[in-house]
């Protein structure tokens, strides 16, 4: 079982700091807020929730750096396969939510509930680590259609 303090503070955790891609982590009671850096110098405050860790999956959404509030404006924008997986586009039924079988609202609210019984947030031994690195990946690489500015 992981621990999540453990987790934040690992060589995996300052490995992502050192090469620039998030910042040291802040907590908030279960709430974990890391900057996350996209490569057009832009950077991203992704809320975590880790309520329950390691036995449920993580909750991310962007939030306002200022505010810490949930903020649609904050959420880092991409073409159509980037919004495969980064649900923001306001929807009056839909809150926003992360399209990943590692995310809490991937499964609840995308309406993905096969992959609550395969645990995948549970195959890698570090779930923020590896949560981060998803959302590194989405900004970084080309294909994943992040829409970078001039």
């Amino acid at each position: 079982m992981a621990d999540l303090a453990n987790d934040l503070a690992s060589p995996e955790y300052l490995h992502g700091v050192e090469q620039g891609f998030w910042d040291l982590p802040e907590r908030d009671g279960n709430f974990v807020y890391v900057n996350l850096h996209a490569p057009d110098q832009r950077s991203f405050l992704a809320r975590l929730d880790c309520s329950s860790y390691w036995e449920k999956p993580i909750v991310c959404l962007f939030a306002n750096p200022r505010t810490r509030q949930v903020d649609l404006s904050c959420w880092p924008n991409g073409n159509d396969v980037f919004l495969r997986w980064i649900k923001f586009k306001p929807h009056p039924q839909v809150p926003p939510f992360i399209c990943w079988d590692q995310d809490g609202g991937g499964i609840e609210i995308g309406g993905h509930k096969e992959w609550l019984p395969q645990k995948r947030w549970q195959s890698e031994p570090n779930q923020i680590v590896t949560y981060l690195n998803f959302l590194r990946r989405m900004l970084h690489i080309t294909s994943n259609g992040y829409s970078r500015q001039k």
